[in-house]
């Protein structure tokens, strides 16, 4: 028996399941195909110790002014989805100054523009910046802001490093702009201007991005299981355990997938007008893989391979305690900083407590999750990391967390760690020109992954965006090839 739908989605990730609701509440009979055997991605949550967490550590933030305008509360507004958001501080700490005891913590004051990134820079340098670099620095913010996003993205096939030594004369300015890189994991050499001025000129608008995270449960239950609901009370389907193999297409257009079913190894054809790759493309492009690599331009294959390059995965470390060592009344989420010798900030990671994750933990105990992001030069991580070099990085983040909590060590009662495909920064990569979210070779093809769009919204926010400019594309085209769609809620009789 052949199957039909209207559009079939591959990848049932945050990504995958935001077109996917896009289209059904379109009116368009939708299959999401997702090959594990559970659905969410990064977003899924996961048994550790006798607690519910979440797979990986994930803040969410976006090039935007508040939590309110972020993409995926836009997804949510669109399909009809309520969804609560919680504000998240941006704050760092700083443990192992002289002269000082426990721990110092900074808070950015988005209220402040441009002025609290001035302060940030004296917390961790323990001095102010001169006049005269702020007025360097400020016109610098200035000029990014001035750039339309149009002009944004026609630099990402230029370094951040160069546009920086392009764009301001003043080296105090260019290092700390530059230094920042390594929250991102990455060097100011292998950034691409374009996405880093999409992040920068938000200080002057509104001092720094927000953060947020859904307000009463963890991402799964919060994001991923009211989509996929949604999806199959519109006429669709959610599959797990269930591969694309291949794309089918005729005649350069789009006639359905080839998938396995992965318990019982057998192969179905599934036809469907329009496929939407919503499952990194870097694994999926190539011989024996989903699509093939002859309907991409030269330059989007070279962009693929730019992004495969930079795929690592971020580490995060998953700690039960006996007893409560971090106060209540702390901040839920930080970036941790240890002083060096010389009294510069080195970051070891990022800290989350259980708690404010909306993780469930055992009475009496609790949670504290730490991330590391992958290729960061001060923690030395990825995919092809040693052992010593693993430890080495743990050993660094619990230093500081003793430091900074004393009994930290002696509490832990179990230890755990998970991997997770790095959260955009390898699609921040110098590349030719950005993969866009529809084919220009093949008709009904389209791609809502992260690997497409290097200048985009931040972090997992930006899949949310590159969904609704996905539904844009295939919206534009329905007319042409395929009846219009129903109302919302009904299904088509492919």
């Amino acid at each position: 028996m052949v199957l039909q739908y209207d559009a079939i989605v591959v990848g049932g990730g945050p990504g995958g399941l935001s077109i996917g609701a896009l289209l059904s509440k379109r009116g368009l009979k939708t299959l999401v195909l997702e090959k594990n055997p559970w659905l969410g991605g990064r977003y899924r949550s996961i048994e550790f110790a006798g607690c519910r967490v979440d797979n990986g550590v994930h803040l969410l933030t976006g090039h935007v002014n508040s939590k309110e305008e972020t993409f995926c509360k836009q997804v949510f507004d669109k399909v009809g989805l309520p969804i609560r958001q919680k504000d998240v501080d941006w704050t760092m700490g700083l443990v192992g100054r002289e002269g000082s005891e426990g721990i110092e913590f900074f808070t950015m004051d988005r209220s402040k523009g441009v002025d609290a990134f001035y302060e940030f820079f004296a917390f961790g340098a323990n001095m102010e910046m001169p006049d005269s670099d702020k007025k360097d620095m400020q016109a610098l913010f200035e000029r990014m802001a001035s750039l339309s996003l149009e002009e944004r993205r026609r630099l990402v096939n230029v370094s951040w490093a160069d546009w920086l030594e392009e764009n301001c004369g003043n080296e105090m300015v260019i290092a700390v702009l530059s230094v920042e890189a390594q929250l991102l994991g990455m060097t100011a050499d292998r950034l691409n201007a374009g996405s880093k001025i999409s992040n920068f000129h938000l200080f002057t608008e509104s001092g720094a991005v927000p953060f947020w995270y859904p307000e009463g449960d963890t991402l799964e239950d919060g994001i991923i299981k009211p989509l996929a609901k949604l999806i199959e009370a519109s006429g669709g389907k959610v599959l797990t355990n269930c591969t694309a193999r291949k794309v089918m297409i005729e005649d350069g257009r789009v006639t359905g997938v080839w998938a396995r079913d992965n318990p019982s190894d057998l192969l179905h054809e599934i036809k469907a007008s329009i496929v939407v790759a919503a499952a990194p493309l870097y694994f999926n492009v190539g011989e024996r893989r989903l699509l093939p690599r002859d309907i991409f331009p030269p330059a989007w294959l070279e962009a693929l391979n730019v992004g495969a390059d930079l795929c690592d995965e971020d580490l995060t470390g998953l700690y039960l305690l006996d007893k409560k060592i971090i106060p209540d009344d702390y901040y839920g989420w930080i970036h941790l900083f240890e002083a060096s010798p010389e009294g510069m900030p080195v970051y070891v990671g990022d800290w989350l407590k259980g708690d404010f994750v909306n993780a469930k933990v055992p009475k009496g105990k609790q949670l504290v999750s730490m991330f590391v992001t992958a290729n960061n030069n001060t923690v030395p991580f990825g995919m092809d990391s040693s052992r010593e070099a693993v430890n080495q990085c743990l050993q660094a983040w619990e230093l500081a967390m003793e430091r900074a909590f004393p009994g930290f060590l002696d509490s832990i009662e179990a230890k755990g760690m998970t991997l997770q495909l790095n959260w955009g920064r390898h699609a921040w990569g110098i590349v030719p020109e950005e993969i866009d979210v529809k084919s220009p070779t093949v008709k009904g093809l389209y791609f809502a992954a992260d690997s497409v769009r290097n200048v985009a919204s931040l972090a997992s926010d930006k899949v949310f965006e590159v969904a609704m400019l996905c539904e844009d594309a295939v919206a534009a085209d329905l007319p042409a090839s395929m009846p219009l769609p129903q109302k919302p809620g009904t299904t088509s009789q492919t």
